[in-house]
């Protein structure tokens, strides 16, 4: 069986570490499967070192893709996975996967709900809550040419497949973080309105304010891990930290690798 799978793969982010996980899934599961892996971009997220093995994956679909034009032959495959937002998929294969986080808030999209008329025959996602957004939305369609109305929704079955809890050990080689306070609270989220980071240190502060001895560790940035993305996260942070008064917490700013 030939699986296309098209994914942020290589990128150090969210999408990119659930891409890691799909892979890792249909590997684990179906040994033999020959998989073509085609990499995306997701926003102007880093892009980490690919392990050797999905430099096969995306050596194999390259190689594919320069024969079929030299044969002047299209393309087949028996499945297509594609990892991301629904409203960028575009059909590729008889059956097509669209894994996809969903979205924060109670509906989605009605771009996301046309892809479902379009080539998507299943959709999978990390919660309930995604799959309800999907499933109890719905949309009012007028026809101004004829005054017609018609209701458009999910046309395709969405699925719950829960977010594992990746097991790690501790790097030795990290180095300490050097932290002032006795206890630490750790928040990870990129500098964004969709994660509301900003509230988030701000409501820290306002909690513990007079208190020395607690402090919040921030893993952000504004996109990538860079040096020029690292100047504009401190001045953004300098700026909020600046303005939310005297505190005798701390606050730490974790950038980067």
């Amino acid at each position: 069986m030939k699986v296309l799978l098209e994914a942020p793969i290589l990128t150090k982010s969210g999408y990119g570490e659930h891409a890691r996980l799909v892979l890792r899934s249909i590997k684990e599961v179906s040994p033999d499967v020959e998989i073509f892996l085609e990499p995306l971009n997701w926003g102007a997220t880093t892009w980490s070192h690919p392990s050797e093995e999905i430099i096969a994956d995306v050596r194999r679909q390259a190689e594919y893709l320069h024969y079929c034009e030299n044969n002047n032959e299209n393309p087949s495959y028996d499945v297509q996975i594609r990892v991301g937002i629904p409203n960028e998929f575009e059909k590729r294969a008889p059956y097509s996967v669209c894994v996809t986080a969903g979205i924060e808030t109670d509906r989605v999209s009605v771009n996301w709900l046309t892809k479902t008329h379009q080539g998507i025959d299943k959709i999978i996602v990390p919660s309930e809550h995604s799959r309800a957004g999907f499933v109890d939305t719905k949309y009012q369609l007028i026809n101004n040419s004829n005054n017609t109305k018609t209701e458009i929704s999910c046309n395709c079955a969405v699925d719950v497949v829960p977010y594992p809890v990746k097991k790690t050990q501790p790097s030795a080689e990290l180095p300490s973080l050097q932290l002032e306070t006795e206890f630490n609270f750790l928040t990870v989220a990129m500098m964004g309105p969709r994660k509301n980071l900003e509230n988030g240190i701000r409501c820290f502060v306002e909690e513990f304010r007079d208190n020395e001895n607690v402090g919040l560790i921030v893993k952000t940035s504004m996109a990538r891990s860079c040096v020029m993305d690292r100047v504009k996260t401190k001045k953004a942070f300098k700026n909020l930290l600046d303005s939310l008064g005297e505190k005798k917490c701390k606050v730490y700013l974790l950038h980067g690798d």
